[in-house]
């Protein structure tokens, strides 16, 4: 089987070329395409992959790609913020993680939390493969650790916004040890980014461009991961 990440370059820059409704149809896309392919196909976006102005368009969002799913035959777990305003002020965006096994739901508007118990909740089954849902902002603290180690995934699918700093790399070798992890994350320019390999056991090939999937095929155990920019 092999994970799909999807990230859109213009992230990168200070203004965006796709807006929410081009990257959930750019999402729909990709999934019927990779739906030929490959019959155990699981697509993998970041948090907040598109930013909703409240929770009724949140979940008018989360049910299209919850039906694209269903109706290509593909898993997917997927990040939506929201950002409301409240009396003319703006509030920092809440994240919210799903996930959907060909259309079933596992996980819904699941938002972040700092209790390893309610971490532990997060694992899934998406065809044949066991996973472990967490926010980026969930790593610190040895909750995440806790809760990979009671469950012991197939692969931790960490979402973040921005890609991996230095802060986070004791805590993803700490989840490494214990599973595979791919950290899935949007195209943001980040102060003193770092590289980080490919999860154990699954091999990466990436296309270039405005629109960049990274493709992860399971291997045998031990084959070997490269640094990528996942």
């Amino acid at each position: 089987m092999s994970v799909y990440t999807l990230a859109f370059r213009e992230d990168e820059g200070a203004s965006c070329v796709f807006g929410p409704e081009e990257r959930l149809d750019v999402a729909a896309q990709l999934m019927a395409t990779v739906a030929n392919g490959d019959a155990e196909a699981l697509l993998a976006l970041p948090a907040g992959f598109v930013v909703a102005p409240s929770a009724a368009r949140r979940d008018a969002w989360a049910e299209g790609l919850a039906a694209a799913a269903r109706n290509t035959g593909v898993g997917i777990v997927f990040g939506i913020d929201v950002e409301e305003a409240r009396w003319g002020v703006e509030r920092c965006p809440r994240s919210f993680a799903y996930a959907c096994d060909r259309g079933r739901r596992l996980l819904w508007a699941a938002g972040t939390s700092g209790r390893a118990s309610a971490l532990a909740e997060r694992s899934v089954t998406v065809g044949g493969l066991r996973a472990m849902v967490l926010f980026g902002r969930e790593l610190f603290g040895g909750r995440a650790a806790a809760a990979v180690e009671t469950t012991r995934p197939d692969l931790v699918l960490v979402l973040g916004h921005g890609g991996p700093t230095r802060k986070w790399l004791p805590p993803l070798a700490a989840l490494d040890e214990l599973a595979p992890t791919l950290v899935v994350h949007q195209a943001l320019t980040l102060h003193r980014p770092v590289m980080v390999p490919a999860p154990r056991g699954w091999r990466p090939t990436a296309t270039r461009g405005a629109i960049r999937i990274v493709q992860y095929r399971r291997e045998p155990d031990g084959a070997a991961a490269r640094d990528v920019g996942n």
